[in-house]
């Protein structure tokens, strides 16, 4: 709640930026707006989140607790949850290594294709395992992202080297940008 009227309150001052217009063109100040209302609805969503389940009942202890551990009496799930859920630190290692990894690979693969593995790879380490799902939501959000930052806002995207640049360069060919 804190961090919604924290936003809110920069959100108001964003609509003071004082700035020529350009007619046609986005001003510096929709950037900061945007995220500020995507951090707001974030928000949001986590205080409606937190409320409903707070509302649900709470799971309730046994009548007559069986041993004698912080976990007792509660059921089976809830007792997983604790200490004894298995650790899955390689998936963390592996998230970060592919963060590490990305800015070397933007050089030499460009946008298109080193943001497609990223995300590809991301949910794959994130243990999604329907490929198709996972190649068609990598491809769909890589487009939309090069749209946005190359057509939109005019970015100047890493288009890679080789082979990679020829097909950065197709692909913009046939989303309409030079």
């Amino acid at each position: 709640a804190v961090l919604l009227g924290a936003a809110a309150y920069l959100f108001t001052r964003t609509l003071q930026f004082d700035f020529p217009h350009a007619p046609g063109r986005l001003g510096p100040d929709i950037w900061p707006q945007l995220i500020l209302v995507l951090l707001m609805l974030a928000c949001a969503a986590g205080i409606g989140r937190t409320w409903v389940l707070e509302s649900r009942a709470r799971p309730e202890p046994k009548a007559k607790p069986e041993g004698d551990g912080p976990r007792a009496g509660y059921p089976d799930d809830v007792a997983l949850a604790g200490s004894e859920a298995p650790s899955r630190y390689w998936l963390v290692a592996g998230g970060l290594a592919l963060f590490v990894a990305y800015p070397v690979a933007l050089a030499y693969l460009g946008f298109l294709v080193a943001t497609f593995l990223l995300m590809a790879l991301f949910m794959l380490i994130g243990q999604w395992r329907n490929v198709l799902g996972v190649v068609t939501v990598s491809a769909a959000g890589t487009l939309v992202l090069f749209y946005i930052f190359r057509g939109v806002v005019y970015v100047s995207l890493p288009l890679g080297s080789g082979p990679f640049h020829d097909v950065t360069v197709w692909i913009a060919s046939l989303l309409g940008m030079r």
